[in-house]
């Protein structure tokens, strides 16, 4: 077998699953450190592999940085789904179960405060710098993604008779703007709510969401 001899101290590329694996690195390195100190050349002495290889998944800082947002939004709806269950929705627990998918929302902002910054920066995850003009300006965006999943959600209660009136889709984006105020207001302790806790007021918030989305909230939204 021929055999190849690589430079002392340069590490063998890995053969395994390396994008995964420095898109993990990167979070994790986001969540630590933050954006501005990430490096392919850090990622990959974090991976245990030459500092070329990480190039052979992502020509750039930009593309890593991107995969990180598209998974980072894939766990968000993940978490969501999990949280609100994922068999087919009744009547009689709609509100409950939408209720608890929006406060997996607001912990998972919580739970990783970098990643989740990174994933509303203008811009980030489009890709655009990598892709013709044509295909970055496609609605399957990350962001785009969750929110056609917000507007499904709210379909869904409409045909069920839980939901008022209205066009999901702006419906879809006064939830996400909502769900993002209360996670940015939320976000630590040295906000002063009157004494209550985070946890406290992103409650009293989403009842509130949840009353506006049903009719119950009087005065309703303004939404047509």
């Amino acid at each position: 077998m021929d055999t190849v001899n690589m430079p002392a101290g340069e590490a063998p590329y890995h053969h395994g699953d390396l994008r995964a694996r420095l898109v993990e690195i990167a979070i994790d390195c986001i969540e630590t450190d933050g954006v501005s100190k990430l490096s392919l050349r850090k990622m990959a002495a974090k991976a245990g592999v030459s500092h070329n290889a990480p190039y052979m998944h992502f020509p750039s800082k930009d593309a890593l940085l991107d995969e990180v947002v598209t998974q980072g939004f894939a766990r968000l709806r993940s978490r969501i789904s999990d949280a609100g269950g994922r068999e087919t929705m009744a009547k009689g627990d709609w509100a409950d179960r939408v209720k608890s998918g929006f406060r997996a929302y607001v912990a998972f902002a919580r739970d990783h405060p970098g990643l989740y910054a990174l994933m509303h920066v203008p811009g980030s995850g489009q890709g655009a710098q990598d892709r013709p003009e044509a295909e970055a300006a496609d609605a399957d965006a990350p962001g785009t993604a969750t929110l056609r999943g917000l507007a499904a959600t709210l379909e869904v209660g409409q045909k069920l008779g839980r939901v008022r009136a209205g066009n999901t889709n702006e419906m879809a984006l006064w939830v996400w703007a909502t769900l993002h105020g209360i996670a940015s207001l939320t976000s630590d302790d040295r906000a002063a709510f009157e004494g209550r806790s985070p946890e406290a007021v992103a409650e009293t918030v989403l009842d509130c969401l949840i009353a506006a989305l049903t009719g119950e909230l009087r005065g309703g939204t303004g939404l047509t």
